[in-house]
């Protein structure tokens, strides 16, 4: 993440220790918040690799129009990351969501990770609001459902059914989310963050211009505001974020193949 712990560098008078960042502000931060402990780092310690993202996401896009919203239902995934936070945020998000969902302007996809309260809310949403949760593999369903019973399970359900269809992801701006959100071509409604490392990657998705911060009390009028209204150039800020992500999309994903070739070179 763009964001330097102080516990990184508790070794870090190891001339073994090299460390791999995310992009050249984490490594002059990490050089500097060193020589505040006390450490000199040389430069050649720190290796820029970027952010370690599954490049198979690149690879099995599917959704890859910038104006595919245009004709069909808008499709979004509702996440939670590896801690199961924000459930208050998106039980909300789905009640003011459900009259657009019950009309068939936007599909959900509902992921849980691993946590079965989040698969409970899901799937009592759906009940109360009398919305059929539809098959895995049904990519015209207005909502589906996706939970793993361990955290590589439920990382295979993102990549086989999720990343390949979205439009978009509401998620908070978290290192398991947001990246592979734009590796896949997608933009970001954020929720809260949690903790300083997420205001960065919050900041920095923001920067790039893919991500915005969720308005969730005024969810639907902040949807039909970004994808109909020109904001620059006669787009829609969803557009011109869809054509950021897919911009972005190749140098996100190549973190982890850095990341091999710096442990291999240190090996």
């Amino acid at each position: 993440d763009p964001h330097v712990r102080p516990q990184y560098l508790t070794h870090a008078s190891n001339l073994k220790l090299t460390w791999a960042v995310f992009d050249e502000m984490t490594k002059a931060r990490l050089i500097e918040l060193g020589y505040i402990l006390g450490h000199k780092i040389d430069e050649s310690r720190v290796h820029v690799t970027g952010c370690p993202v599954d490049p198979r996401i690149l690879t099995k896009d599917r959704n890859t129009a910038t104006t595919g919203y245009k004709h069909r239902p808008l499709r979004l995934a509702i996440t939670t990351g590896g801690l199961g936070t924000n459930k208050g945020e998106i039980e909300s998000l789905l009640t003011n969501l459900a009259p657009a969902i019950k009309k068939g302007d936007v599909h959900i996809a509902a992921y849980s990770g691993v946590h079965e309260d989040f698969e409970t809310m899901f799937t009592t949403f759906a009940r109360v609001h009398h919305i059929k949760v539809g098959e895995k593999n049904d990519i015209q369903s207005p909502f589906r459902i996706f939970k793993g019973s361990d955290i590589v399970e439920a990382n295979e359900e993102l990549l086989d059914h999720v990343f390949p269809w979205a439009d978009g992801f509401i998620s908070k701006p978290s290192g398991d989310m947001a990246y592979e959100a734009i590796a896949a071509g997608c933009f970001l409604l954020t929720l809260h963050p949690w903790g300083e490392w997420e205001e960065n990657i919050r900041a920095y998705t923001e920067a790039l211009g893919v991500s915005i911060r969720a308005d969730i009390p005024n969810i639907l009028s902040q949807l039909r505001a970004i994808t109909t209204m020109p904001v620059y150039k006669h787009k829609p800020w969803v557009e011109l974020a869809l054509e950021r992500a897919r911009y972005h999309a190749k140098s996100v994903s190549r973190g982890a193949d850095n990341i091999l070739k710096l442990h291999r070179k240190l090996s």
